[in-house]
């Protein structure tokens, strides 16, 4: 895997956030905002068959967790909104076989800055934390979906930790500029 190890190298190296203040412990929290899960449900476009399919893995979760407390009984409350996480070890290994080598290095390089808006780069977990996402992950803001909440807590999808109030103040800041910048082109006025 020395692709991979080179594209760690870079990302960390010339990563625009303070890796080393991303992460704190999930124990404690309700599920909601800002929190990692594993195993978590969720639509997967197939290519092939051209429909979704469901799979499980890695997701941030963005839905406040008052929307999705259990003993918070009203309508619209059984689906949340999450990111699923893509790792970064799966997705160089795909990209370099697509593209090439060299084009995943001019992705990393410019993912590291931070100049990419529709996909930001997450850092590896701390092994204190957990034993997952080694190499880091990507979440890419264009595949925010759902996942049922039934589907979250004992045997199902579980905590892996907690992003910092530092990591997550950027992560709402990608959020922000990539759903709110404004359009390319004027959309018409109406009298």
């Amino acid at each position: 895997m020395p692709l991979v190890e080179d594209a760690l190298g870079q990302v960390l190296q010339k990563y625009a956030y303070n890796a080393g203040m991303f992460y704190g412990s999930a124990e404690g929290l309700d599920l909601g905002a800002g929190l990692i899960y594993r195993n978590v449900v969720h639509p997967s476009y197939n290519d092939e068959t051209q429909k979704y399919d469901t799979r499980a893995g890695a997701a941030f979760i963005l839905t406040h967790e008052c929307d999705v407390d259990p003993a918070n009984n009203r309508h619209f409350n059984d689906e949340m909104a999450v990111i699923p996480i893509i790792m970064l070890d799966q997705f160089c290994e795909w990209f370099a076989r697509e593209e090439s080598p060299g084009a995943l290095f001019a992705f990393i390089d410019s993912l590291a800055k931070d100049m990419v808006s529709r996909v930001m780069y997450l850092p590896p977990v701390p092994r204190h934390l957990a034993d997952f996402m080694p190499t880091g992950g990507l979440i890419y803001l264009n595949n925010i979906c759902s996942s049922p909440t039934a589907l979250f807590g004992e045997g199902a999808a579980t905590p892996v930790c907690a992003l910092s109030s530092y990591a997550l103040q950027f992560i709402d800041m990608k959020l922000e500029n990539h759903f709110r910048r404004p359009k390319a082109q004027a959309l018409p006025r109406l009298k």
